[in-house]
């Protein structure tokens, strides 16, 4: 439950990010969500080439590089495994 709520979170920043900047994306970012156990902090880094996403994922307790990511027009989609 706890992961669903995470990435719902990450897909609406997301979502609201890529309006904003047309999908461009590249550079570090920060967010916070409140979860079930808490406000989680993250610190993500990405580089986009093309429509390629790849990047770094940091938070208090996981530290992972970005998987599966894809920019097409203002959907930003990746996988944060832990």
């Amino acid at each position: 439950m706890i992961r669903r709520t995470t990435l719902m979170s990450i897909a609406l920043v997301f979502a609201f990010v890529a309006g904003a900047l047309a999908a461009d994306i590249t550079g570090t970012w920060k967010a916070s969500f409140d979860t079930q156990i808490g406000v989680q902090n993250y610190t993500y880094t990405f580089k986009v080439e093309g429509s390629k996403l790849t990047g770094h994922a940091k938070s208090e307790y996981a530290d992972v590089d970005i998987q599966e990511g894809t920019i097409k027009g203002d959907d930003i989609t990746f996988v944060e495994s832990f």
